[in-house]
C-alpha cells in the first residue's frame, strides 16, 4: 500500500529547498525519489518544474551578468568579456545570444590585438633602426629579448628576421674590401660569423655562391698558367733529352687536366724515348766494362753465373 504521507513529506522537503533556492539539492532529491518510486508521478512533475525554474533563474542570471559587463565593452576589455562569456556558455551551452556575443567579442579582440601589435611593431622598428645605426653590437641581444618576451607572435618573428638580415647586410658592407680579396680562409671565418646570426639567410647563401665562383675562377686561372708553363718546360726537357723528368712533368699536368692532348702525346713519346735511352745506356755500360769483366772472369770464374 502506497505511503502517501511519506510522499507528501518528501514533496514538502523538495519545495522547501526550492523556496530556499537550493536548486541543486532539490533536483538531486527529486531524481532519487523518481528512482525509488517510479510509479509516483508527482516527482516527475516536480522535476519538470525544477528544470523550468532553474532555466528561468539561469536566464535572469545571464541577463544580469550581461548588463554588468556592458561597461567592459566601452572600455574595450575584451579579454575579461571573453572570460565571463565563456563561463556563462558553460552554464548554458545552447544559448544562442551568448554564442553571438562571444563571436563579437572574439572579433573585437582580434582587431584590438592587431592594432596594438601594429603600434608595437612600429615602435620597435624605430628603436631597432637607432640601435643598428649607433650600436649594432647590441642588436642581437635586443632581438633575443623581444622574441623571448613574445613567444609565438608571428609579427615579432618576422621583425626579428628582418633585422637579422639588416645586420648581416651591414656587416657585409663593412667587410667589402675583405670579400673582394683573395683571402678565402679569412672570408670563410667571416661567413661563419654571419651564419651564427641566421644560418638560413639568403643574403649569406648568395655571398657563398659568389665567393665559391670567384675562388673557382682563380683556381682555373692558376691551373691554366701552370699548364702553359708546364708545356713550355716539357718542350725544353724533351729537347735536352731529359725524358725521365719530362715524364714526371707530363703526369703532373695530366693530374690537373686529364684532357690535355699535348701533355698526353709528350708523355707517350717521353716514355718510349726513356726506355730506349735506358737500353742504350745499359748497352754502353756493358761495352765499356767488357774488358774488365773478361779479366775478372779469367781470374775467378766462380764469381760468375752461367745462364
Amino acid at each position: 500500500m502506497a505511503n502517501f504521507a511519506y510522499y507528501d513529506q518528501l514533496e514538502q522537503k523538495i519545495n522547501t529547498l526550492l523556496a530556499d533556492k537550493k536548486f541543486k539539492e532539490a533536483f538531486s532529491l527529486c531524481k532519487e525519489c523518481i528512482v525509488q518510486f517510479p510509479n509516483e508521478s508527482r516527482f516527475t512533475k516536480i522535476k519538470l518544474k525544477i528544470e523550468k525554474i532553474v532555466a528561468e533563474e539561469n536566464a535572469k542570471i545571464i541577463e544580469d551578468k550581461l548588463e554588468e559587463i556592458k561597461p567592459l565593452w566601452k572600455q574595450e576589455k575584451y579579454v575579461d568579456i571573453l572570460k565571463i562569456l565563456r563561463n556563462l556558455i558553460n552554464a548554458s551551452p545552447d544559448n544562442s545570444k551568448l554564442k553571438k556575443l562571444y563571436s563579437e567579442a572574439e572579433e573585437a579582440y582580434r582587431k584590438q590585438f592587431e592594432k596594438l601589435n601594429e603600434e608595437f611593431t612600429k615602435q620597435q622598428h624605430e628603436r631597432l633602426d637607432q640601435v643598428l645605426k649607433n650600436n649594432p653590437g647590441q642588436l642581437l641581444e635586443d632581438l633575443y629579448i623581444i622574441e623571448k618576451e613574445n613567444p609565438g607572435n608571428q609579427s615579432i618573428k618576422k621583425l626579428v628576421t628582418e633585422y637579422q638580415d639588416k645586420l648581416i647586410a651591414k656587416k657585409i658592407e663593412d667587410k667589402s674590401e675583405l670579400i673582394n680579396s683573395n683571402k678565402f680562409d679569412v672570408i670563410e671565418n667571416f661567413l661563419d660569423e654571419l651564419r651564427k646570426i641566421d644560418k638560413f639567410n639568403k643574403r649569406i647563401s648568395h655571398l657563398e655562391e659568389s665567393i665559391k665562383s670567384r675562388k673557382l675562377e682563380g683556381e682555373i686561372t692558376q691551373a691554366k698558367e701552370f699548364i702553359y708553363g708546364g708545356e713550355k718546360y716539357l718542350d725544353t726537357l724533351m729537347k735536352l733529352k731529359k725524358y725521365d723528368k719530362a715524364i714526371k712533368a707530363a703526369e703532373e699536368i695530366l693530374k690537373i687536366d686529364p684532357k690535355d692532348e699535348e701533355a698526353r702525346k709528350i708523355l707517350d713519346t717521353a716514355q718510349i724515348k726513356y726506355r730506349n735511352q735506358l737500353k742504350y745506356l745499359a748497352a754502353e755500360s756493358i761495352a765499356k766494362n767488357l774488358p774488365t769483366l773478361k779479366e775478372e772472369y779469367l781470374k775467378d770464374k766462380t764469381k760468375f753465373i752461367k745462364i
